[in-house]
């Protein structure tokens, strides 16, 4: 349940920029267009570091965490039903 929370959350922010772009598309005298903010907000280094290891982080936790995992014996001695 948790994860689907989390990755329902991950899905809102994309959705939510998208809405943005569309919106200063829309509406340029009052939203500043994606390409000023990032113009803005890639000045700075620090910026930039966090953005790195924000969609490092992301990428870990979504594409190297979801690899199929291995049944090993001891999975199957587990999944086996107890006789008795």
């Amino acid at each position: 349940m948790i994860r689907f929370v989390v990755v329902c959350g991950y899905l809102l922010v994309p959705l939510a920029g998208a809405a943005l772009v569309l919106a200063a598309w829309r509406w340029p005298a009052r939203i500043a267009g994606l390409g000023e903010v990032l113009a803005q907000v890639m000045e700075s280094r620090g910026a930039r570091v966090t953005l790195l290891l924000f969609v490092w982080w992301v990428g870990w936790h979504f594409l190297v965490g979801s690899r199929p995992r291995r049944i090993t014996s001891r999975d199957r001695a587990a999944a086996a039903p107890a006789t008795g």
